[in-house]
């Protein structure tokens, strides 16, 4: 099975694209974003989701919690591979 398979059979994935109504080039665009950012990560959906999840509960404001600091360093790494901006947006 491949990392676009097991990103796809991910029971968080399939419920956000079923409650969407996205074209099947949007959700082709999306899966391949999800797949680089869960590649730079090294972390399942899952894992994120739990993660993000803890971050709340535990009261940390949007700048403390572990997503910001992905995302930063996620935009980052497109920035330096090269990514045109308005890819690095999506």
């Amino acid at each position: 099975m491949s990392v676009v398979d097991d990103i796809l059979n991910d029971y968080k994935i399939e419920d956000w694209f079923d409650t969407q109504e996205y074209s099947e080039s949007t959700r082709t665009r999306y899966l391949y974003c999800i797949c680089k950012y869960i590649d730079f990560t090294k972390k399942s959906p899952e894992e994120l989701i739990r993660e993000a999840e803890d971050d709340i509960r535990n009261g940390l404001l949007p700048r403390e919690r572990k997503i910001k600091q992905y995302m930063i360093r996620y935009r980052k790494s497109l920035v330096n591979a090269g990514y045109a901006p308005k890819t690095i947006g999506i």
